[in-house]
């Protein structure tokens, strides 16, 4: 199986992987390390106890951290840890709505009951290979507006909302570095298709999410304590469930490619950290 023994976590994505990511990488492993990567798109490794600087590392391998992994931040159902709390989060894609999205995502689990709570993802690629030729067509040149989601478990509009939030228009079907096409539309963060009509559009992002989420293209990972889980934020779609009595759900964050809010947003921070937090 090469450098890098794996199994697939799903018929498309999701690879879980034998490697010690305790100890640096040769140039020979940082090629295998990539290369499943953008085979696989997402790589689970239980790693049992690994420190921020080792996940830091792994995540280099794939691509540059953006600045605000100089500080280590928390995913936690404490909020004296880090954000979202217990509530519910809908399907998205993290900062679908700026200008520059991020390329990755890193979460380790440092506080957790074992096999009690979980993170789903789907993909965006297998998505758009299930799409009937005709709406292929329809979309190839389409844009779709994505806008900053404070309500986190529903769709986000800018109907009743501040105009100065963050927002991006991005094609609708993107295509990886490779040139394989994939959808970037999402439940939480997609407003409206550029040049339709708002039931047109609501109808056409219906018919799209009908093959995003459809059951049996969900991958669904229990967490462990000590499990590390990285993947393509752009082509990969993340969400879960309510963790409201579910205990204590730490998770330590890192993210590549991309830039940050503060970067792409300097002028509105109060408006997003009032509402995003």
């Amino acid at each position: 199986m090469g450098l890098i023994p794996w199994r697939p976590l799903s018929a498309t994505f999701g690879a879980e992987a034998e490697i010690d990511l305790s100890r640096p990488f040769s140039p020979e492993l940082v090629d295998a390390w990539r290369a499943l990567f953008d085979e696989r798109h997402l790589i689970l490794v239980r790693c049992g106890a690994l420190g921020a600087a080792e996940q830091k590392r792994a995540l280099s391998a794939l691509g540059k951290p953006v600045p605000t992994a100089d500080t280590t931040a928390f995913i936690s159902t404490d909020p004296a840890i880090g954000g979202l709390g217990t509530i519910e989060v809908a399907f998205h894609s993290d900062l679908s709505f700026a200008p520059y999205p991020l390329d990755g995502i890193c979460l380790y689990g440092l506080t957790l009951t074992d096999d009690v709570s979980s993170t789903k993802w789907v993909s965006a690629i297998d998505a758009y290979s299930a799409l009937p030729a005709s709406l292929k067509a329809r979309i190839a040149d389409l844009e779709v507006v994505n806008v900053i989601s404070p309500y986190r478990c529903e769709r986000n509009r800018f109907n009743g909302r501040p105009p100065n939030l963050p927002a991006a228009a991005h094609r609708l079907v993107r295509r990886t570095k490779t040139g394989q096409p994939f959808l970037y539309a999402n439940e939480a963060q997609s407003d409206h298709v550029v040049g339709l009509a708002p039931a047109e559009s609501d109808a056409l992002l219906d018919e799209i999410y009908a093959a995003l989420y459809a059951p049996s293209r969900i991958l669904e990972h229990r967490w462990r304590k000590g499990d590390l889980v990285v993947w393509n934020n752009q082509v990969l779609q993340h969400a879960r469930g309510d963790l409201t009595g579910l205990g204590e759900r730490t998770l330590r964050r890192f993210e590549f490619g991309g830039r940050t809010l503060a970067e792409q947003f300097p002028e509105h921070l109060a408006e997003i950290y009032k509402d995003y937090g």
